[in-house]
This record gives structure tokens, C-alpha cells and sequence, in this order.
């Protein structure tokens, strides 16, 4: 085999290998991307935040009850807040768009609420229902 034919053929090995690369990184993320993942439910979260505290601070019987009990408040705190915060962000995208729909003539109007109609039914279509809201509370 002649060097250059050996250092042509290494060089498509090469390029093979990172088009292979390339493509399973960008179809891997796609698929990521696009995986529903159910949220975890309050109860879920609890016990989880629960166990991290427990294994991690060496919890004595008599500060598990107390702990627990402050853990659930704080999941439904963060549960209140969670959906507060969504409403305030559905109202805060309605509001924009019944300030922008006067300055627009009958067509845009009709281009804008197609444009609504199908960046919610993406989203919708991107996250799984949740059984619950997240805590933001968990320790590492």
C-alpha cells in the first residue's frame, strides 16, 4: 500500500467517524428533546427530599417527625407557588396579546392567532401532563 493511498484511506476513516458522531449526537439530542417526563408527584417529592435529609444529616427518630412534617409544608408551599406562577405567566401572554391584536390588520390577526393555536399545542405536545408541580426545595 503507497503512504498516500494509507493516509487517504485513514483520512475517510476520519471523516466517517465524525459524520457517525455528528449524526448520533444530533438524533440523541432530538430524541432527549422530545421525551415526555412526567413530573414526580408531591408524595414523590417528599419522600425524596425526606431520604436526602434523613441519610445525609443522620436524622434521630425524634427529628424525623418534625422534619417530615416541615418538608410536606414546604411541597405544598412550592405546589401553591408553582401554579401561581403559571396562571401569572398564561395571563401575562394573553395580556400581550390583546395589546398587539389593534395594531394588527384582519390578515396578522389571523396569522397571530393561527401562531398562538400552534406554539400551545408544541408546547403541550413537548411535556408530559405532570402528576404534580416541582420542588425546588431538594438538597443535593
Amino acid at each position: 500500500m503507497k503512504i498516500e493511498s494509507a493516509r487517504q484511506a485513514l483520512l475517510y476513516l476520519v471523516a466517517v467517524f465524525l459524520a457517525g458522531a455528528v449524526a448520533g449526537g444530533v438524533v440523541g439530542h432530538t430524541i432527549a428533546r422530545m421525551k415526555k417526563t412526567p413530573m414526580p408527584t408531591n408524595s414523590e417529592w417528599e419522600n425524596t427530599i425526606f431520604k436526602k435529609f434523613n441519610a445525609q444529616l443522620q436524622l434521630t427518630p425524634d427529628q424525623r417527625g418534625d422534619v417530615r412534617a416541615i418538608v410536606h409544608d414546604t411541597v405544598l408551599q412550592v405546589d401553591v407557588i408553582w401554579k401561581e406562577g403559571e396562571n401569572q405567566t398564561k395571563m401575562a401572554f394573553t395580556n400581550c396579546q390583546h395589546r398587539i391584536e389593534p395594531l394588527l390588520n384582519d390578515q396578522q390577526r389571523q396569522k397571530l392567532t393561527e401562531m398562538i393555536a400552534r406554539d400551545l399545542k408544541e408546547k403541550t405536545a413537548k411535556v408530559a401532563p405532570p402528576k404534580a408541580t416541582p420542588a425546588a426545595c431538594c438538597p443535593n
